[in-house]
Formats: C-alpha cells, sequence, structure tokens
C-alpha cells in the first residue's frame, strides 16, 4: 500500500522516507551482500599471504582471488565486479605485519 503524504511534509522526512525505502530494499541487501563476501575473501588471502616471501607466487594468489570471487559472485548470481574491487580493496588496504 502507498500511503498519500501530505504537502506540508519537510524535507528531512522525505529523505528519511527515501533513505528508508532504500534500506530496505532488496537492491541495499545485496549490494550488502556483495561487498561482506568480497571483503571477507580480500581478508583470508590476507591471512594467507601474509606469510609467503615470493612476489610471484603472492601475484598469482591475488589473480586467484580475482577469479574466485567474480565466479562466486556468479554463482549467486550478484554482481561480479563489485565483489572483486571489495575483495581488491581488502587485500591491499590492510596492514602486513
Amino acid at each position: 500500500l502507498e500511503a498519500e503524504l501530505p504537502d506540508r511534509s519537510t524535507f528531512g522526512e522525505r529523505v528519511a522516507d527515501r533513505v528508508a525505502a532504500f534500506g530496505g530494499s532488496w537492491v541495499f541487501l545485496i549490494s550488502f551482500f556483495v561487498v561482506l563476501m568480497g571483503w571477507i575473501a580480500g581478508l583470508d588471502v590476507v591471512l594467507v599471504t601474509r606469510r609467503i616471501d615470493d612476489r610471484s607466487l603472492e601475484l598469482t594468489i591475488s589473480l586467484a582471488l580475482a577469479l574466485g570471487i567474480y565466479r562466486l559472485a556468479l554463482a549467486f548470481d550478484v554482481s561480479g565486479p563489485i565483489a572483486v574491487v571489495a575483495a581488491g580493496l581488502a587485500y591491499r588496504n590492510t596492514p602486513r605485519l
């Protein structure tokens, strides 16, 4: 059901209604899931590559991360490029100790 809002609603009320409509939508939930999936995969690769000194092996693992998370996103029928970008951001922005 769509309710008629009075014309006297304030700017803040209209913005709050639009934010609530987007925040509870399937688009937001699926986008959040895709970013979370990519971020977790990127952090997993960081844990694996932290102990590796060979640069070529680290490069191979990071390429496998991009391909693997893209294929996983396609299996879930969600956006692959967004998942790959999230995984890359998590992989590159985590400090290596």
